[in-house]
């Protein structure tokens, strides 16, 4: 619940401010190379234009905050700080032991702790 309440938190603030709205963007990948978005939202913020007083803007800013709440709403895709997403195979061998996942990374570090592995794709909030 509090990553879902920090991702909230997230886009209620990428609306506040054309900057904010500007790294939500990039971020996100929103809008091509060519429109450069993202970049005509920093040159509004340092103008020190509100792009509030623009009804286009406003709607493309929230029509992008919508789409990130619909897959956090109905596909809980919830961003992980620091999360990776990774395909994964069964261990058709049986060498692993319960509780144990193999994870081929091109670094050879062992990594020790908490992780959460789903099906995807997720359709229901208990897969």
């Amino acid at each position: 619940m509090s990553l879902q309440n920090d991702a909230l938190q997230y886009l209620q603030d990428s609306s506040k401010n054309a900057l904010l709205a500007a790294n939500f963007f990039r971020r996100r990948g929103i809008s091509s190379p060519s429109l450069k978005l993202p970049w005509m939202f920093e040159c509004l913020h340092n103008l020190g234009v509100d792009f509030r007083d623009d009804p286009f803007l406003v709607r493309t800013v929230e029509l992008s905050l919508l789409i990130d709440l619909r897959d956090i709403k109905y596909k809980g895709r919830i961003p992980v700080p620091e999360g990776v997403t990774l395909v994964g195979v069964m261990d058709e061998t049986k060498s692993l032991e319960e509780g144990e996942i193999y994870i081929n990374m091109d670094n050879s570090e062992d990594f020790e702790g908490r992780v959460m592995i789903t099906r995807s794709p997720v359709h229901h909030p208990g897969d």
